[in-house]
């Protein structure tokens, strides 16, 4: 990018001479010195002059505000998602990590009445499981933490293939589900070897429900995974984390949330709200608790 730094034809000789410097074949640069010089020239001349190319130019920028800039420069052009981008980083240390995530796609997509999963809540979950930063930026996923998502792929494939099917037994599907996030802390608690008996079962279903229906995740963001990972979890001699109990409590759960100045409780305001209701997600995932024995019906 030194070219942004050259302010007259007097910068291409000298980096001209720059590179002959630096070149191992310092003979080969002479021997086509005027096809060099030609090259810088036109360089030159396109960026600094012409303004043929669109560029910006950036100083200790952080990667995903470049991310977010060309995903807006781009939106004339085809269409790239930041996930899209932060895939092209992740496959330059694991070559087939893209084909690894759809496959899983495929699949879990597939079970029951179909799921809408897609590559943010597998990358996510991720980061999650490994008791690292959760956010969901480039940084987040840096050589180690690739390498370490590379390693227990397996375990992370075989908690994300059991939650889901835990889902399908509780009559859930990409309609009645509506927030992917809610499932990321049943995958942790999976993964870490918790329970998964009847009575914990029921309580997966209460948690869900009410995380649903109070729209949990989407008022605290990442910080509700925060606090529900935290709630899971407990420190080892180590220096890695554990599940605090292999058994799962709903109302354990809730009174935890609610000494942190967070809710996922349903009042009976909220309950006369839902119950007014005569359509869209909300009803609908009102109506699939009610009913379960009509939910192929209520689409």
């Amino acid at each position: 990018n030194s070219v942004l730094s050259w302010k007259d034809s007097k910068s291409l000789y000298e980096e001209y001479n720059r590179l002959k410097e630096k070149a191992v074949n310092k003979k080969l640069i002479t021997t086509n010195r005027e096809a060099i010089r030609k090259t810088l020239r036109t360089l030159y001349r396109r960026i600094r002059i012409d303004n043929s190319i669109i560029y910006f130019n950036l100083k200790d920028m952080d990667i995903d505000d470049i991310l977010d800039i060309f995903i807006r420069v781009n939106s004339g052009g085809t269409q790239l998602s930041k996930t899209d981008l932060l895939m092209s980083t992740i496959t330059a240390s694991w070559e087939n990590a893209r084909d690894r995530v759809e496959d899983l796609l495929d699949y879990i997509n597939g079970k029951g009445r179909r799921f809408n999963f897609d590559i943010d809540f597998i990358m996510r979950t991720c980061l999650v499981l490994l008791d690292g930063n959760i956010l969901f930026r480039v940084r987040s996923f840096g050589p180690e933490k690739i390498d370490e998502i590379k390693r227990n792929w397996r375990n992370i494939y075989l908690a994300i293939d059991k939650t889901v099917s835990i889902l399908v037994d509780l009559g859930y599907d990409g309609m009645t589900l509506t927030s992917r996030n809610s499932v990321i802390p049943l995958v942790y608690y999976i993964y870490k070897g918790g329970e998964d008996k009847s009575k914990e079962r029921n309580n997966f279903k209460k948690y869900l429900q009410h995380a649903l229906l109070t729209g949990f995740f989407g008022i605290h963001g990442d910080q509700a995974l925060v606090n529900l990972r935290n709630y899971l979890r407990k420190e080892n001699r180590e220096g890695g984390f554990n599940l605090k109990s292999r058994t799962f409590s709903f109302d354990h759960l809730k009174m935890n949330l609610k000494s942190s100045g967070k809710t996922i409780e349903i009042t009976e305001d909220d309950l006369d709200d839902l119950l007014d209701k005569n359509k869209g997600r909300e009803a609908f995932v009102v109506l699939s608790i009610l009913y379960p024995q009509f939910e192929d019906n209520l689409k």
